[in-house]
């Protein structure tokens, strides 16, 4: 009985792939470099899409209240409103407003008349009540 001796490697080298040669230094840095950008612009596009309104349902939302005041102390009657979102109420005679599902982080709280408006950040947290507390509206001039 007589075995067969195997094929060499030899019999194959012009279907095996040629070895990887060695970067230069540049090709490395660019390299490393390509890979630095690429990481920042992904990290860069998720924190814009958890801050966007779209992500807004998975991070929760909260409630804001309140009791708007003008720069005499009188109860206002105006507009309350989220930036970047639709939500918006408006004040009681007595000045106090609650706005409901307003997404959680940082949100600019808007309270206005007709003419102006001042601009309030808050913090939202899910599932939490938000005391804004007093807020000041001081009308500005028209020119």
């Amino acid at each position: 009985m007589a075995f067969e001796k195997p094929p060499s490697l030899d019999n194959f080298q012009e279907i095996i792939p040629e070895t990887k040669k060695n970067l230069s230094p540049r090709q490395r840095r660019v390299m490393v470099l390509a890979v630095i950008i690429g990481i920042l612009v992904l990290a860069l596009g998720a924190v814009n899409l958890w801050k966007s309104e779209f992500t807004s349902g998975l991070r929760g939302t909260g409630t804001i209240k309140g009791v708007a005041v003008d720069n005499q102390g009188q109860p206002f009657v105006g507009n309350i409103f989220v930036t970047g979102t639709s939500l918006t109420t408006r004040t009681n005679s007595d000045g106090s407003f609650e706005l409901a599902n307003v997404p959680s982080g940082r949100q600019f709280v808007v309270v206005a008349d007709s003419q102006s408006g001042r601009e309030f950040p808050v913090n939202i947290f899910a599932g939490k009540i938000t005391e804004m507390g007093t807020v000041l509206f001081v009308s500005t001039a028209i020119p």
